[in-house]
């Protein structure tokens, strides 16, 4: 159960994660996002640059912060891809594809240099509607491929949000196309969620779980999957990740050891639990950490004792 600390988070939490427009729905979420157009900020906040060695390039036409513990030791990262734990992870921004990275985002940066000593890959992906969420899903897998090709070892995929559903699609796209490079060794999913939801009984749920998640609710989700409807692509993994057929899709690749968080009052938690149920079925190493009485992205916010505990395990998961 949630403690005062978090009761506190809670109502405190939607007036700095630009919550109000995850409420939009049809009309003026279509007016918020003409009026955005995919603006972004590439800069990264002064407390990154002065306690890491950060540097932004620009890969496959998009920024990409490239952020290292300072005096990065080579002989120590060799040391630990030697050991068999993570060299870097892939780090991709939730933000409903209409936000780009918050502060929230480089504090979870932060937190995991600090803690591992590994690099961290944070590209800043091109927004909708500038571009669809297909292009901007095709992007992170240009970046990836490009970080793969100058980081040995092994490589977790963190993302929250959005970013899971990005995450999500990088594999099954490296899979469905055979793409000649090799899959993340391990994914973490911190509120995952799909696009184009069509089953009444989880869509009944996700209207009733909106009335609890205070960042995320069910009429952004539909009017988002109804705009992108309007693209004339809105059908398979790009869009509906969680509906793909996993099993056959990665028949001729073993697909990455898989870490799911998802809060009980999470607008997409419906989804999540029968989603990690199909991915146990398909044979993959799948574990679920479920956030009972917890909100969308919960492990990200900070000293609050329940988000902190939910965050260590996801350090302890990629090391």
């Amino acid at each position: 159960m949630s403690g005062i600390l978090y009761k506190i988070a809670e109502r405190a939490v939607p007036f700095f994660v630009g919550a109000k427009a995850f409420s939009l729905g049809d009309s003026a979420l279509e007016a918020f996002l003409k009026e955005r157009n995919g603006r972004q900020k590439f800069t990264a906040p002064n407390f990154i640059e002065r306690n890491f060695a950060a540097r932004c390039e620009t890969i496959s036409n998009c920024p990409v912060w490239i952020i290292e513990p300072k005096n990065y030791d080579k002989a120590s990262a060799a040391q630990k891809k030697q050991q068999g734990h993570s060299s870097a992870v892939f780090f991709l921004h939730g933000g409903g594809f209409i936000f780009g990275m918050h502060s929230i985002h480089w504090r979870a940066i932060s937190k995991i240099i600090k803690s591992l000593q590994i690099p961290v890959w944070a590209p800043l992906y091109p927004l909708f509607p500038q571009v669809s969420i297909e292009q901007a899903s095709l992007s992170i897998v240009d970046i990836y491929k490009s970080m793969r090709e100058k980081i040995e070892g092994k490589i977790t995929v963190l993302g929250d949000s959005a970013g899971a559903h990005l995450a999500l699609v990088l594999c099954l796209h490296i899979c469905c196309k055979e793409i000649a490079t090799k899959l993340p060794d391990k994914i973490i999913l911190l509120s995952p969620g799909s696009l184009n939801e069509q089953n009444p009984e989880i869509i009944a749920a996700m209207k009733e779980a909106q009335k609890r998640d205070k960042i995320l609710s069910y009429t952004f989700i539909k009017s988002l999957s109804d705009l992108c409807a309007k693209d004339k692509a809105s059908d398979g993994y790009f869009y509906s990740p969680f509906y793909a057929d996993f099993k056959n899709c990665a028949r001729n690749y073993i697909f990455p050891k898989t870490y799911i968080l998802s809060g009980t009052y999470d607008a997409f938690f419906p989804q999540v639990e029968p989603f990690v149920k199909k991915l146990q079925g398909a044979g993959i190493d799948c574990s679920f950490e479920r956030g009972e009485g917890m909100m969308h992205i919960w492990a990200y916010l900070p000293f609050v004792p329940e988000c902190v505990k939910a965050f260590k395990k996801i350090i302890d998961f990629i090391s």
